[in-house]
């Protein structure tokens, strides 16, 4: 199955990398279900202040350190999440 399918049974929101952006930049969490599986976005701080985003299946979500380290190494099923974000 291709990623373009799988995106069109498993979304259940549509998001461009642009949203991605100003989600993580107004701290926005949310959640969706990819292939049956659900996935989310929260926001955190170290007990040092240093801020993270985690991200990932619901309750085995991995922290980052920032936006585009999210988007470099985060993956939903064996997929990159950059991949499947929406172009503009």
């Amino acid at each position: 199955m291709s990623i373009a399918s799988e995106k069109i049974v498993g979304y259940n929101f549509f998001m461009t990398r642009q949203n991605f952006f100003d989600y993580t930049n107004a701290h926005k969490e949310f959640e969706f279900v990819f292939n049956g599986k659900t996935y989310n976005m929260t926001y955190g701080k170290e007990n040092d202040g240093t801020e993270y985003i985690k991200f990932g299946l619901l309750y085995e979500e991995k922290k980052y350190k920032s936006a585009s380290e999210l988007l470099a190494h985060a993956k939903i099923d064996q997929y990159h999440f950059r991949d499947i974000l929406e172009e503009l």
